[in-house]
């Protein structure tokens, strides 16, 4: 298998599992025009997918946390 064909079988496999996290978590369209989501799900899987995170994974954020 070449190198092109590894990388879009990969790619079809992520939207594959991005598909199935989406539909287990989105959020009904008449809960959109209600309102019902608001502060709850502002971004679809494939957004959320995409995103970065900028944290530092060595920097505690939970105070309350007294694991080493």
């Amino acid at each position: 298998m070449s190198q092109a064909e590894k990388e879009e079988f990969l790619q079809a496999l992520w939207q594959i599992i991005v598909s199935f996290v989406d539909l287990g978590f989105g959020v009904h369209p008449l809960q959109e025009v209600c309102g019902k989501d608001a502060g709850t799900v502002s971004d679809t899987a494939q957004a959320q997918a995409d995103a970065v995170c900028l944290d530092d994974p060595k920097e505690n954020h939970n105070k309350d946390d007294m694991r080493p």
